[in-house]
């Protein structure tokens, strides 16, 4: 992701998580292509919400996400498989 890519994509993970938590904010991340990101460029994506999402003090399933791609479960994932911490 190129740097204005980067920034644009940064803004509108801010506006998500400021104005949702928990199933909102997923289903907002989803609209984003926040997924989409996490698959093609993984370090960006993480990088990018979840310092918001934390300062926004908002929930959301992106960390069982980053799990299942990182345990190659990208396909379970949000099919009721959990993630143990």
């Amino acid at each position: 992701m190129d740097g204005e890519d980067r920034q644009l994509f940064e803004r509108t993970l801010a506006q998500a998580t400021a104005k949702h938590s928990g199933g909102a904010l997923d289903a907002a991340l989803d609209e984003l292509g926040w997924r989409h990101a996490l698959s093609v460029d993984p370090p960006t994506a993480i990088a990018s919400l979840f310092p918001l999402q934390g300062a926004a003090n908002a929930t959301s399933s992106a960390l069982g996400l980053v799990f299942a791609q990182a345990l190659g479960a990208e396909d379970r994932a949000g099919s009721g498989t959990g993630f143990v911490l």
